[in-house]
This record gives structure tokens, sequence and C-alpha cells, in this order.
């Protein structure tokens, strides 16, 4: 959007030019209809620019957001590698007890995980 601004202002000035010295040495027509095209361009060229600043503070806005959720997509990540290494080393042969154990070691790390998340949410909540 901004390439297509700096197009059209440099074919702004290159018309603003171009009128002014055909002000001079052209017939009235000629001239009326280079400024109309003066005009046309400069109301192009002023909405392009109002359209760009909306742009640039609606990106602004929603750069947090996205940083928010690339951050919580890298921890689902890490926390799917540790679930699948935990769950690879799960072996259910084997005596009752170890295996009864080992299913408390997941209950725990699932209670861990749940607790971070719950205090994760609290504390942004508190942030605003």
């Amino acid at each position: 959007m901004l390439d297509e601004a700096g197009g059209v202002e440099a074919r702004f000035k290159q018309t603003s030019a171009v009128a002014q010295s055909l002000a001079k040495k052209c017939d009235k027509d000629s001239t009326e209809q280079r400024l109309k095209e003066l005009r046309r361009l400069k109301q192009r060229l002023v909405k392009l620019r109002k359209d760009a600043v909306g742009r640039q503070k609606l990106l602004r806005d929603l750069l947090p957001a996205a940083k928010s959720l690339s951050s919580g997509l890298t921890k689902i990540s890490s926390w799917l590698d540790d679930a699948d290494t935990m769950l690879a080393s799960h072996c259910i042969s084997g005596e009752l007890v170890a295996v009864v154990e080992r299913l408390d070691k997941h209950k725990v790390c699932f209670v861990i995980l749940l607790i971070r998340g719950l205090f994760s949410k609290l504390q942004d909540s508190s942030s605003y």
C-alpha cells in the first residue's frame, strides 16, 4: 500500500509539473483536463494515506495478540512433546503396583499443568 502511495505521489508531482508548464503554453481545455487529473490523483493519494494509517494502527493492535498466540502454541507444542515422551515410556506390562504408580505420576503431571494454566489466567486477568 505504501508503494502504491509512493507511485501515486510521484504521478501527482509529475502531473503537477506538466500542468504548470502547460498552463503557460496550452489552451484552456487542455489545462482544465490536466487540473481534473491532478485533482483525481490528489484525492486518491489522500485516501491511500488515510487507509495506510488505519491499517498500521490495526496491525499494531493485532501484534500483541499474535505474539500471545505464538507463545501459547509453543507452550502447547512443548507440553505435547513432554506428554509423548511420558506416554512412550508408559508400559502396561508388569505388576499392578508399578502401573498404578505410573498412573499417579501422570495425574500429578496433569494437575500441575492445570494449576499452572489457571494461575497464568489469574495473572493475565489481574493485569487488566
